[in-house]
């Protein structure tokens, strides 16, 4: 049986629908646009939230609770940091046109990192 099918059956109805909530309200997000727009962000991380838990419904250790917590809460500054750091070579390097568009894609990935998915793991 392959990976993805035994992972399928192992997901009760609660993830479904937490997943089914997720794209509804990221969708919407995206509808109503997330560039400078609170309500459509305020949907994105409602997005979030519903994905990681579902990600974590079936978790009954509170190990692992710890951990997410811990790597949410490390991802934060860490992720601050390097896109702030990846924003000062990319300037530095505006000339270079795949060096400036490689790091505005880091940039950007690691500011996401540390916004939008860091917090809402570390509140689930």
């Amino acid at each position: 049986m392959a990976p993805i099918n035994k992972a399928l059956r192992v997901m009760c109805l609660g993830q479904w629908i937490l997943i089914g909530g997720a794209l509804a309200t990221g969708i919407a997000a995206v509808g109503l646009g997330i560039s400078d727009n609170p309500p459509g962000i305020i949907l994105l991380m409602i997005a979030i939230t519903c994905l990681v838990w579902a990600w974590v419904w079936n978790w009954s250790a509170p190990r692992r609770f710890w951990i997410l917590l811990g790597s949410s809460l490390l991802a934060f500054p860490v992720g601050v940091v390097l896109h702030n750091l990846l924003y000062a070579l990319g300037t530095l390097v505006s000339e270079i046109r795949i060096m400036a568009s490689l790091l505005g894609f880091l940039e950007v990935f690691f500011f996401l990192l540390a916004v939008v998915l860091a917090g809402p793991a570390a509140l689930v």
